[in-house]
Parts: structure tokens; sequence; C-alpha cells
């Protein structure tokens, strides 16, 4: 793929991954819609449902669809058991001799496109730490030193969101959490035929063609971002966020964090304007609307919320909500 595209074709390529991603995947469009929005955007997304959900599946067909193979993709269950080396990789033994504690990264989480932990909230203190580092500065240690990783896109999965407090740094990381639930009891028929296609074609190993590329995501995020960093070096009216919508960005900010509904950080707040810009550009008219706000609804602070929070959302901005999975 190349990235020289315009940035209308570049958008439109977006939009056909989004539409096949959909078509493959009985009522996932809302998961599919955050995967590639926060994928573009650089910033990490959380998966929460038990287990059969899709979640996996989901994962590695988007990986395909976006040109990334085995060696470029990163894929590990977390148990309570696992060690930092198990996702950093080994420790170099002659370069141990020689007095340096050196990883040997090749394969492993530092050397990958795309990450994605299944069961993070398992993690022992020790791998917190590590993925802490990743998530927050983007890298790891070596001999004392911090190294960057090459991971652009970071997805983690659990069956719920913890409410463990030692877990509380990691959970203010994932600042969009999208919870998936079994879709049979609607779309059975939907299911069936979906499910079995896929089922055949890794039976038979069929791949899956590349719809568009990372240096596609990282054009558009260069060029969203561009506007959005001139719009505030010149501390100008965002024109692409109308007065309005900011007014509203504010009290739904301010309203769900007081009612306990969301615990957005003021790191998180920044983050959270950036990824609706972004929703509205990519999946929009390009200007902030009201439906792009309702990106507020993957926001919850807990397990119950997950439930409730999109209701809440929904009833704040005078949106009704329809039957979607």
């Amino acid at each position: 793929m190349t990235s020289t595209l315009s940035i209308a074709d570049a958008r439109e390529q977006i939009r056909t991954l989004t539409r096949a991603l959909q078509r493959s995947f009985v009522g996932r469009d809302e998961a599919i819609r955050m995967l590639i929005l926060t994928a573009i955007a650089g910033e990490p997304l959380l998966l929460l449902g038990p287990p059969g959900t899709a979640k996996t599946a989901l994962i590695k067909t988007f990986a395909a669809r976006i040109g990334l193979d085995q060696t470029t993709l990163f894929d590990y269950l977390i148990t309570r058991y696992t060690e930092p080396s198990e996702l950093l990789g080994p420790i170099d033994l002659n370069a141990l001799r020689d007095g340096r504690y050196i990883r040997r990264v090749e394969g492993k989480l530092p050397t990958s496109k795309m990450a994605f932990i299944d069961e993070i909230f398992r993690a022992n203190s020790a791998i917190l730490n590590t993925l802490l580092s990743v998530l927050n500065e983007r890298c790891f240690y070596q001999d004392g030193q911090a190294v960057p990783v090459d991971t652009e896109i970071f997805v983690a999965a659990a069956n719920r969101l913890s409410d463990d407090a030692e877990l509380s740094a990691l959970r203010d990381r994932f600042l969009i959490k999208v919870g998936l639930s079994d879709v049979k009891h609607k779309h059975l028929n939907d299911l069936l035929r979906v499910g079995l296609v896929q089922e055949l074609d890794r039976r038979n190993r069929r791949n899956v063609a590349p719809l568009t590329s990372l240096s596609v995501f990282q054009q558009l995020r260069e060029h969203i971002d561009q506007g959005l960093l001139e719009t505030f070096e010149q501390d100008k009216d965002d024109p692409l966020f109308p007065p309005q919508l900011r007014r509203m960005f504010e009290r739904l900010l301010l309203s769900l964090d007081g009612e306990g509904y969301s615990q957005i950080s003021d790191r998180s707040s920044v983050k959270l304007y950036r990824l609706v810009r972004f929703h509205a550009f990519l999946f929009g008219s390009g200007e902030v609307q009201h439906s792009d706000l309702m990106l507020f609804a993957y926001t919850p602070a807990h397990q119950d919320a997950t439930v409730t929070l999109r209701q809440r959302v929904a009833t704040l901005l005078e949106i009704e909500l329809t039957d979607q999975a």
C-alpha cells in the first residue's frame, strides 16, 4: 500500500476497511469502529467480554486487513505466572557474562507493529510495570536505558473491568473500553452464516487480503493532528469543534465524572477531546456533531457502568438510542 494517497483516498480506504470488517463480524460494528479509531489515533483499546465473543478473531482479521502477519503482530495470553521475558524476550546470556542486562527482543512485543494482550488484568506486578512503560512512554528498559518499542497499535482484552486498586494506573491507560456480549439471541442466522465461512477459511488457510496499511494510518494521524496543533498553538477556536458542542463536551466530562459513571483524568480529558475529533473526521462529516460525543459511552469507571453509561450519555445528549449490538 502506498503512503502518498490523497487524504480523501486515505479516508475512503478506512471506510472500506470498516465495511469489510463489519461484514465479517456479526453485531460488532461499534467494536470495529473503536478499534479502527484508536489504531489510527495511536491510543490503546480495551475489549471486555466473555470467551467466545470473537475478540481474538477480530484482532487477527483486522491485522491481516492492514497488512500485518505473525511476524508483526504480537499476540499473548497473560496468566498470573507470566514473566517479563515472555513479553520482552529472554536475557542475552552472552551479554550478561559481560555485565550487561540485555534482552533478545526479536519476535517479541518491542519489535511488533501491533500487540494484542489477552487477560491483561491477570498481570502480576513485574508485568504491570512493563506494560505501563510500553503504554506510557512507548518504551521498555534495556540495561537501565529506555529503548523505544516499534508497537503502533496496542489492544488488550479481559472478561470484565477489574476494580483492583493495584490496577488503577493500568485501567487509566485504556481510555476507550468496549464491551462485547453474545449476539446469538438476536442474530443467530447471520452468526451461523458468517461464522461457518470464517471457520472454513481458517481450516483451509485462506488468506485475507489487505485493504489498507499502517502508513495510511500514520498519514491520517499526522493530517488530523496537524490541524489540531495549529489551532491550539495559535490559540484559536477549533473550527471542527463548534462552541456549543465544546460546551457539551465539558458538561459530559464533568457530569459523568461527578456521577461516578466515568473516571477521566486530566490526561484522559485531553486524549478524549482528540479522539472525538478523530471520530468526526474518520466516520462523520469532519466537523464534530452530537453523535461523535457518544465516545463518552466507552469510558466506564467500573464494570457496572459498562451497561448503564451508554444510556446516560444518550440522555445527556438527548439522543434516542437504536438497538445496536
